[in-house]
């Protein structure tokens, strides 16, 4: 199928799928043959060579054929491959496969053989031999047994006892024993029946791949090809990488650059001096250079430049920080008071997560304040914004926390109390009353 073929069924499937109409089960997809499909085959024992063709252009795969031939025990070549008409790539051949295949062995009495080729297209659209089997036909004589009832003796006719002269009766004669039935005859009968027997016949394949030896010679071939492309690769890779980093460091460090104050004079001077010497380089002598010079001059240069990209990036985002941490301050004292469950404990516990903090910044406020931009500080970012966060989280949790449950008096305690109030009132009333009786007597 050309391009063609597959753009216009393209377009007639997109067609039918934007169709109100369209249902998934009114299409069927079928696997479809491109290329027809021919054997060749010749016995041993001619000259008589024969090709067919046996998958047709349009032929649906996963199939398979049969060929079979009569009176034969194989002993043949088999030539699987494309027919004439096939468009295969150029150079590549029209061979697929070849197969030697063997002489069954004929058996005693064998009166008829044949032997049969099954040629499968298999799912991966690959015409192969598949099997191939020999069949051997022969009559054999069975004899059947067939019983034959025998007729039955002749009945024998009854003496009448004779009289005596004297007018007696004679004695009776001993009867005679009766004669046993004869067993039946048993005879053959002689049929005919057609006999197969069935067995595989091997067979050998040769492909057209190449020998071992010059797959790896042309694999080792290839993979040095491989890695001269993966070095012009790389080279132009560090090139590229070089002269980039040269111009962002000279244009960023020269004078009124955005990195002019992250560098000390001397080293600023000396720098950007051997970046000039460096660009010249590239487009002159380095253009010969091996890799690896490229990559020495880029780590040289990245020594320099890499602490001064993060000078500028520490001292232009500190501010921030400093006032984020004023921020988070004033939520802290705004929550404390305003949140009235908070235990004593709990307020001096988020003011000492808070000196702490405020320690931190206050040390990196010291810092910044005792070094020039061009020398490396103390602290870095990654650690400040931990310590932010650190503080945010831990004084949120504390600020969260669900207020304390009060606590109910014990009602056995309050009636002990209320006995012992009682108890009281009554001996100072009795007190009372003895004081006063000794009072009537006196009177």
């Amino acid at each position: 199928m050309n391009s063609q073929d597959c753009i216009a069924r393209g377009c007639a499937l997109q067609a039918a799928m934007l169709s109100p109409n369209f249902q998934v089960a009114d299409f069927q997809i079928e696997e479809y043959n491109q290329e027809p499909v021919n054997i060749t085959y010749r016995f041993k024992n001619t000259d008589k060579v024969v090709t067919k063709e046996i998958f047709k252009t349009g032929s649906n795969f996963p199939s398979t054929k049969s060929v079979t031939f009569e009176n034969k025990q194989g002993n043949c070549e088999l030539l699987i491959g494309y027919g004439e008409q096939a468009q295969v790539l150029e150079g590549l051949p029209k061979q697929i496969a070849q197969y030697d295949i063997a002489e069954g062995e004929m058996k005693e009495g064998t009166e008829k053989c044949s032997f049969t080729m099954r040629v499968t297209n298999n799912i991966h659209n690959i015409p192969q031999l598949d099997q191939v089997e020999f069949v051997q036909e022969w009559t054999e004589e069975e004899k059947i047994p067939i019983k034959v009832q025998p007729s039955p003796p002749p009945k024998q006719e009854e003496k009448k006892p004779e009289e005596n002269k004297e007018g007696a009766e004679a004695a009776p004669e001993e009867k005679k024993e009766e004669a046993k039935p004869a067993e039946p005859e048993i005879q053959y009968e002689i049929k005919k029946r057609n006999k197969k027997s069935f067995s595989n016949i091997k067979f050998s394949t040769q492909n057209f791949g190449l020998h071992p030896n010059v797959k790896k010679d042309y694999f080792d071939f290839e993979m040095k090809l491989t890695n001269k492309d993966r070095d012009i690769l790389e080279m132009k890779s560090l090139r590229n990488s070089l002269e980039a980093y040269s111009y962002e460091m000279r244009n960023n460090l020269d004078s009124y650059g955005t990195w002019e104050k992250y560098l000390d004079e001397e080293t600023r001077k000396t720098f950007i001096a051997e970046i000039n010497q460096v660009v010249e380089w590239i487009y002159g002598e380095g253009e010969a250079a091996p890799k690896e010079e490229y990559r020495t001059r880029l780590d040289k240069f990245k020594q320099i430049g890499e602490p001064v990209k993060q000078r500028h990036f520490y001292y232009s985002e500190l501010d921030i920080y400093f006032s984020q941490f004023e921020t988070a301050t004033k939520a802290i004292q705004e929550k404390m008071a305003a949140i009235a469950h908070l235990t004593d404990a709990q307020k001096e516990l988020v003011l000492k997560k808070q000196e702490e903090v405020a320690k931190f910044m206050q040390d990196v406020k010291a810092d910044r304040e005792a070094k020039q931009l061009y020398q490396d500080p103390a602290f870095n970012l990654d650690a400040i914004i931990n310590k932010l966060n650190l503080l945010k989280s831990e004084t949120e949790a504390i600020f969260n926390a669900p207020p304390p449950k009060e606590e109910k008096p014990d009602e056995s305690m309050k009636d002990e109390s209320k006995e012992g109030e009682a108890k009281g009132e009554e001996a100072k009333d009795a007190e009372m009353k003895n004081e006063e009786a000794p009072k009537e007597e006196a009177k």
